[in-house]
């Protein structure tokens, strides 16, 4: 399975990749801008869409993001509390900033993606 990031830095792309990889057994894909994860993410509903980004550009992110792959599952993490938001697009998980692993094992689990040492 294949997760695509899109969040603010390399440093906290590299920090969540490593939690990823420590969690699970996934492709990390990392993007820093949001045409470049549109372009992973538009028609592909296998891929998990993972945003870690602060202020309005999250939202933005989100908002295109399920545009263009509705039916994809997408774990949106962000500064501000846009729980409301993300339940009209329909989130598979929304979690505040910063991305920490026990909201990342509860975000993968919400996608269904099985955790190393946990039985299947």
């Amino acid at each position: 399975m294949t997760v695509a990031l899109c969040c603010d830095d390399p440093k906290s792309g590299e920090s969540i990749t490593r939690q990823l990889s420590k969690l699970c057994h996934v492709t990390t894909e990392s993007f820093y801008n949001i045409s470049d994860f549109i372009a992973k993410v538009s028609g592909c509903p296998d891929t998990v869409m993972l945003i870690a980004q602060t202020g309005a550009l999250s939202t933005e992110t989100a908002m295109a993001a399920k545009e263009h792959n509705p039916q994809g599952k997408l774990i949106w993490f962000s500064d501000l509390d846009f729980a409301l938001l993300s339940f009209r697009l329909k989130a598979t998980y929304f979690g505040l900033l910063p991305v920490e692993e026990d909201k990342l094992k509860t975000a993968l689990s919400y996608c269904n993606i099985p955790l190393i040492g946990e039985n299947s």
